[in-house]
């Protein structure tokens, strides 16, 4: 009853005086109704509502159409629905615009079951029959998804989606609380499109995707504009599907939409903090995710310990791979690591790659990859840094060392550092022996 109650008030909008369908109406009878456009499939482009103006709800509508959920469960009483709309569709040619408007309501009121014969005439060569399908099929999704966001809303049934694409891989990401289950409403209002991605092929959804993110990313950086939450949710989390690729333009839209305040705030709020940490590291934990280095910068900066796998791997990959992105890896290891990354970090004291250079009181310090290594091993290992001639090193929060503290001016000083270091490995391995 609900159903029909809503569809009827949205009957009556659109017939109001004033109206934008009535209007449209009008405008493409006249006082009678328009001939037959031949052959063409082609709606009038004066006016004429768009076909794929409703793509985002007609997958959810499908699925509830098939499976029975807020339609007639008896077959048969289905089909008779169907026969039903499509004699209204006949009255859509009618020449009596009267008769036309009844026809377009009654279709609009029986809702679902009409989809089918609705989007059959909205290939028709007859051009009113065309556009009013079209416009009705749009209704008839519009209020379908009003109808499943809302039960989605008040339900308490995790296992239910109402058909709203996401859901079953949103509760598994970031779990099913009543917050959860808000923010998912909330993201469905925002991008509805976007999120009927995951419904489609890898380079569908991939477009789909890129298109959105560059759509979030000029807005801020042209106009000026302040994102909630939901639209950058919906983006982040439509990222993290494994089975759609991700384009380089993708990854740097959302690196740039990470940093409004809607999110930074969320990380800052109780009720969701968990929940967009969880989405950060599954998208940074994509090996397609880059550049990886600033990901792993904004992991350390918001205290996201899950991406210690991605750390690993790439600290693990040969010395000619990127260096900044094993730095950044080095310092997710010191900072979110254990003892057992020790393995992964010794092999790396022969690496003597520049990584960045600076000038303080006149002196020169070259910062190579073992000096940060060095940096994280005795962090790891407990150590005191002024035991092991690396007195200048500071810890500093969010990017766990202090870089003006790291390197050495002197190539001796440095010899001197790794050589406490070398002595001290091997006194450690020698205890492990003994105790063994």
């Amino acid at each position: 009853m609900r159903k029909r109650h809503v569809a009827a008030v949205v009957v009556g909008m659109a017939l109001a005086p004033g109206s934008p369908f009535l209007a449209w109406s009008q405008a493409q009878d006249g006082p009678g109704r328009p001939q037959p456009s031949g052959s063409s499939t082609e709606p009038s482009r004066r006016g004429s509502p768009r076909a794929d103006s409703s793509q985002a709800g007609q997958t959810g509508a499908n699925e509830v159409v098939r499976s029975g959920t807020d339609s007639p469960a008896d077959s048969a009483t289905l089909i008779r629905q169907q026969e039903k709309a499509r004699r209204l569709i006949e009255q859509l040619a009618s020449d009596q615009f009267a008769e036309r408007e009844r026809a377009t309501a009654q279709l609009i009121l029986l809702g679902l079951p009409a989809v089918e014969p609705l989007r059959e005439a909205s290939r028709s060569d007859d051009r009113e029959v065309q556009q009013r399908s079209q416009m009705v099929l749009s209704v008839v999704h519009e209020l379908d998804f009003q109808n499943r966001l809302e039960s989605f809303e008040q339900s308490e049934d995790a296992d239910k989606s109402y058909g709203l694409p996401g859901w079953d891989r949103f509760r598994e990401l970031v779990g099913h609380t009543a917050a959860a289950r808000e923010l998912f409403a909330a993201m469905q209002k925002a991008e509805r499109s976007l999120l009927s991605a995951e419904l489609e092929e890898g380079e569908q959804a991939a477009e789909a995707l890129a298109r959105n993110c560059q759509r979030l990313r000029f807005s801020v950086q042209i106009f000026g504009a302040r994102h909630e939450l939901p639209p950058i949710a919906a983006a982040l989390f439509v990222a993290t599907n494994p089975d759609i690729p991700l384009r380089a333009t993708t990854h740097s839209a959302l690196v740039n939409l990470v940093q409004q305040d809607a999110l930074k705030n969320a990380l800052a709020s109780e009720s969701h903090e968990a929940m967009i940490r969880r989405l950060l590291a599954a998208w940074i934990l994509r090996d397609d995710a880059v550049p990886a280095n600033q990901l792993l910068l904004m992991a350390l900066q918001h205290q996201i310990d899950q991406v210690l796998p991605r750390a690993r791997k790439i600290a693990k990959r040969p010395f000619e791979a990127d260096s900044f992105d094993r730095y950044f890896a080095v310092l997710c290891l010191a900072k979110f690591g254990d003892k057992d990354d020790l393995s992964i970090l010794v092999p790396l004291m022969d690496d003597k790659k520049i990584v960045t250079s600076y000038r303080l009181n006149n002196k020169t310090y070259d910062v190579q990859m073992r000096d940060v290594v060095l940096a994280a091993l005795l962090m790891l290992t407990k150590n005191d840094p002024s035991e092991f001639a690396y007195g200048r090193l500071r810890v500093q929060e969010p990017d766990v060392f202090d870089t003006m503290t790291l390197g050495f001016s002197r190539d001796e000083d440095r010899q001197q550092a790794m050589a406490k270091w070398e002595s001290y490995w091997q006194q450690a391995g020698d205890d492990r022996e003994d105790s063994e």
